[in-house]
């Protein structure tokens, strides 16, 4: 790994070739890491200025945000799973995304193309790492780097939470739920597991698909949003004694599944509120719907935000509940 410094960034790669025997090539950059520290004080804007203007670099490479102060661990830390590099590892997570109910991951494209929207603002996938489970700080069992360094120990890197951004400056993070909240209105999750309680007992279920509709409406000069959402789901696992035969138990589980949804939504609105960012892109909405109304209010947009009426409306239903009717229990026969 190289490494270099400058006072902009054509500077600093510029400076590499001081180590590097080579001409520095971009063509194959999958993903770009960005500390915390940088867009929340600077942003990302001179980021985006330099990757647009080198014509090596393509808009659909993936944008992470490292967690305060974690930055050089991740580019650094080789991992359980080999000598694999933080590189490698973080666009294999992204690759299955599909998996993960709450990857909020974004494209350079996407920031650049903000920067040109009204009433929107971006977000991406956070970056740390974590201790595994089976950890050892034993010497025998540590990993020599290929540049002779020992690290100490193994770390996982893993995908933790949503930056958020008003403008080019990340403003602060979004838990897991608030993540899916925001998911589940833009309708990009793509799979998972999602788990309730039915009468103390956890239920899973599976992510099939998931489709939503954001409407925005002004009467009487009052805005307001209408969010739909419909979700399909097959059972994964149940730990409740229930007959997935019967009609009222799947009616329940759909209930129980809605309720979920909306909470996690209204949590994530909470959480734009508190951080005065339209990650939802409702100003969008209102901008190409209502576009007189909205020149009106786009100058002092974050003053409207917390005051629009937002309604929610969730639809689950469960296609499979999987290839047994109720859980498994011990026959009760003579023998």
């Amino acid at each position: 790994m190289h490494s270099s410094i400058g006072t902009t960034i054509s500077d600093a790669v510029s400076k590499l070739s001081q180590e590097v025997p080579q001409r520095v090539s971009f063509t194959h950059v999958t993903t770009v890491l960005l500390s915390e520290e940088l867009v929340s004080f600077i942003g990302f804007r001179p980021v985006v200025d330099f990757f647009e203007r080198n014509q090596e670099m393509r808009r659909n490479i993936w944008v992470c945000i490292t967690k305060k102060g974690k930055f050089h661990e991740v580019i650094s830390v080789y991992t359980p799973c080999g000598f694999v590099t933080a590189a490698e590892m973080i666009g294999s997570i992204i690759d299955f995304r599909k998996n993960n109910l709450f990857s909020t991951t974004s494209r350079m494209g996407d920031f650049v193309e903000i920067l040109g929207h009204q009433g929107q603002e971006t977000y991406t996938q956070g970056i740390t790492t974590k201790t595994p489970v089976f950890h050892t700080t034993e010497p025998k069992y540590r990993l020599t780097r290929t540049d002779g360094i020992e690290s100490p120990g193994t770390q996982d890197i893993i995908i933790a939470d949503t930056a958020v951004f008003r403008d080019d400056k990340m403003v602060g993070w979004m838990n897991e739920s608030e993540s899916r909240g925001l998911l589940w209105v833009k309708g990009e999750i793509k799979g998972g597991i999602l788990t309730t309680s039915f009468e103390d007992k956890k239920i899973s279920m599976r992510i099939v698909r998931v489709k939503s509709k954001v409407k925005p409406i002004i009467e009487d000069e009052k805005m307001s949003i209408n969010i739909t959402v419909d979700v399909k789901t097959s059972i994964a696992e149940s730990q409740a004694d229930l007959d997935f035969t019967k009609t009222e138990v799947i009616e329940k589980i759909e209930d129980l599944q809605n309720e979920e949804v909306k909470r996690e939504i209204l949590m994530a609105l909470e959480k734009s509120i508190e951080l005065s960012t339209d990650v939802f892109w409702f100003g969008n909405y209102f901008y190409r719907k209502y576009p007189k109304h909205w020149k009106s209010v786009k100058d002092n947009w974050y003053d409207y935000y917390p005051g629009i009426d937002v309604n929610i409306k969730v639809t689950s239903t469960i296609q499979c509940i999987g290839l047994i009717t109720r859980p498994i229990e011990k026959s009760q026969g003579d023998s």
